[in-house]
């Protein structure tokens, strides 16, 4: 089953490296304040963005707040991209975002609304997106075994992002190690023993 899962997010994040190219055209837009470049590049990472933090914050409002909240942060930070950095792509950047603000998330408690100021920031640019009710309930039916996500949930929030970021979204180690600021290394002892507990909360549910 989680072979499946894998399988399916290596091919979208290898849909995602093959836009790499168009990702760099378009950061180089929005660099100069191009909000309709930026809308595209929103359209080209809400997914997985999405997914990745479903999989951490429970409530979907949370969620698609966060969303928000990451995207700004894109936006705002887009002149610190670097293109030229050795092997550090802008996929990895915008995780790399992503994981700071569920860390901050978590740090803070503010689990229930962000900030009126960051909702009204973000509507500036002209990109308040949100995942429908619809969308939510697809997701959790069609894309992530309710199953998987309570066990996946139940992790320690380490072992927890390591699994995401390689098996639902199939960043390799190298990535990942980009990601979380962790040596490869520490990121096989992770998984393995992220993916022993899997093993036995899955288990127990079968």
């Amino acid at each position: 089953m989680f072979n499946l899962f894998r399988s399916k997010k290596k091919a979208e994040k290898d849909s995602l490296k093959k836009q790499e190219k168009r990702t760099i055209f378009l950061v180089r837009k929005i660099k100069n304040g191009d909000t309709d470049a930026f809308s595209e590049l929103y359209d080209i990472y809400i997914n997985p963005i999405y997914k990745y933090v479903f999989l951490r914050i429970s409530d979907p409002e949370e969620v698609q707040d966060l969303c928000q909240k990451i995207f700004l942060k894109v936006w705002n930070g887009r002149e610190s991209f670097k293109e030229d950095q050795k092997g550090f792509f802008f996929t990895s950047w915008v995780f790399r975002i992503t994981r700071n603000v569920i860390i901050d998330h978590y740090r803070t408690k503010k689990t229930n609304k962000i900030s009126l100021d960051v909702k009204e920031n973000f509507a500036k640019v002209s990109l308040v997106h949100k995942v429908d009710n619809e969308g939510i309930k697809n997701l959790e039916r069609k894309s992530l075994n309710k199953t998987l996500i309570s066990a996946v949930r139940k992790l320690p929030e380490s072992e927890r992002q390591i699994i995401v970021l390689k098996f639902i979204e199939g960043f390799n180690n190298k990535e990942i190690s980009e990601i979380s600021e962790k040596s490869q290394g520490a990121i096989r002892v992770l998984q393995f023993r992220a993916l022993k507990k899997l093993s036995q909360l899955l288990s127990n549910k079968l």
